[in-house]
């Protein structure tokens, strides 16, 4: 039961980091605090090493549970940073239609999870000397 907590505590951070990302870069932006580029930019920025900055520093507190936790919180809220960078380039692009794109791209963009599987299946089986894979 209590690595559902664990599990839950980082979809929650990410959750809560979408939110509250998405709003101040909406809030910056109609401030003009940064032009939208500079913007974009410094949220995918902050939200990439961000996030490879925590995971980086994990094998450095070896086996310190609440550390790591702590780290993979922080890692999934920077990585939420991306609501203020890539993820709205589709609605500068075609703001219209960007409902659509994001179900087209997101759906090219799972196949590698569905794909993926099944190919390294394959190979192994191959590999084994088997030619029909195993389903």
């Amino acid at each position: 039961m209590q690595n559902g907590y664990v599990n839950a505590s980082i979809y929650v951070a990410l959750c809560s980091s979408l939110l509250v990302s998405g709003y101040v870069s909406d809030l910056v932006e109609r401030k003009q605090i940064f032009s939208r580029t500079v913007l974009r930019k410094l949220f995918q920025s902050v939200a990439l090493f961000g996030g490879a900055f925590f995971l980086g520093i994990i094998p450095l507190f070896g086996c310190n549970v609440v550390v790591i936790i702590a780290l993979l919180n922080l890692s999934m809220i920077t990585l939420g940073m991306t609501v203020g960078g890539e993820s709205l380039i589709v609605v500068d692009i075609a703001p219209y239609y960007a409902g659509s794109i994001y179900g087209i791209t997101n759906s090219f963009a799972s196949l590698p999870g569905i794909l993926a599987p099944l190919f390294v299946g394959l190979m192994l089986d191959q590999a084994e000397g088997n030619l029909m894979p195993s389903v």
